[in-house]
């Protein structure tokens, strides 16, 4: 092979092998070829500091038995706006089609690195259906709900994902660090505040002396305007667990075949850990004093169950009404 050549096999992985797409992922995506960066030792105290500082007189003012809170991406996402996060916190979580059908998806990619892609998609999504199902009580009577043929359909649906994913994303070497849906967890304030969140993929070792961590999130369906934002929260909350910040975060598309990526800058970080407190005293304040609200009309309004009698909705809506109206 020439110098000039460039090389067909980079971090254990053939490109000759690979379709186009799986190759613009493992180059531009995975960057597998590039340096990575020097950690910052002293960066996960200083945003751990910001965030314990801002919390501190805050929670100094609350009741000795004030109950803890603990919060997840999505009650995150939901403080953006007081009703939507007092909705979601009293509406029972209830499964639905779509989002089995997710968790399905998650699932047989998962297995399917475990097992080398040696498996067909039907047999992977029948054991991630059966997976689902004995997960636990709620799993199992969403699962009774479903004739034999409803759930054949929603594996089929299911397996279309995964196809394409398999068609767009390169089968990963077994000798690369791959966990999938790790928990990461973030304690303040002695626990009175914790947050959790779940990556779907962490790629690359804690390393000493390099940022070798890429946290990926795999989306099906369309974009959402948190999804940039929800990588900020995971990558925050992996300075803090590991002590040393990843690389860069990234959402896959499935149904595209793209993604949305960001190199994880002391920026980043930092706007993650001031946007988090921001949500957090949010938290804290809803938790004990769900009178004052402070209401946002946005993409939630559509999920939101006060939506209807919402007076910051009307607003916006008559708003949108008036700038769209055209001219008799």
């Amino acid at each position: 092979m020439s110098r000039d050549t460039p090389p067909t096999v980079v971090g254990g992985l053939d490109l000759a092998t690979l379709s186009a797409s799986q190759r613009r992922v493992v180059t531009d995506l995975l960057e597998v070829t590039d340096p990575r960066p020097a950690p910052d030792p002293d960066r996960p105290r200083r945003l751990r500091d910001l965030i314990e500082g801002q919390l501190a007189p805050v929670l100094e003012q609350r009741a000795v038995d004030a109950p803890r809170i603990r919060l997840g991406k999505t009650q995150l996402d939901a403080l953006a706006c007081d009703g939507r996060y007092l909705d979601q916190q009293r509406t029972p979580f209830s499964w639905s089609r779509p989002i089995v059908r997710g968790q399905l998806v998650h699932s047989a990619i998962a297995l399917d690195h475990h097992v080398g892609r040696g498996e067909s998609t039907a047999e992977l999504l029948a054991h991630a259906w059966e997976e689902f199902r004995h997960s636990g009580d709620g799993h199992l009577a969403y699962a009774e709900t479903l004739t034999d043929l409803e759930v054949t359909s929603l594996q089929a649906d299911a397996s279309t994902a995964v196809e394409e994913y398999r068609a767009t994303f390169p089968r990963l070497p077994q000798t690369w660090r791959v966990v999938w849906e790790p928990t990461i967890v973030a304690r303040f304030g002695a626990g009175a505040v914790t947050v959790r969140g779940k990556p779907d993929l962490v790629l690359g070792r804690v390393s000493p002396d390099q940022r070798r961590m890429l946290l990926i999130d795999l989306k099906t369906g369309n974009r959402s305007r948190t999804d940039r934002q929800d990588m900020r929260w995971y990558a925050l909350l992996a300075t803090l667990k590991y002590r040393t910040a990843p690389f860069k975060v990234g959402t896959f598309y499935i149904d595209e075949g793209r993604w949305d990526d960001e190199v994880v800058t002391d920026d980043v970080l930092e706007a993650a850990a001031r946007g988090m407190v921001g949500r957090l005293i949010t938290a804290i304040r809803l938790t004990d004093d769900p009178v004052a609200r402070q209401l946002h009309a946005g993409p939630m309004c559509r999920w939101c169950g006060l939506a209807e009698s919402c007076e910051e909705k009307q607003r916006a809506d008559a708003e949108y009404a008036a700038t769209t109206a055209q001219p008799g």
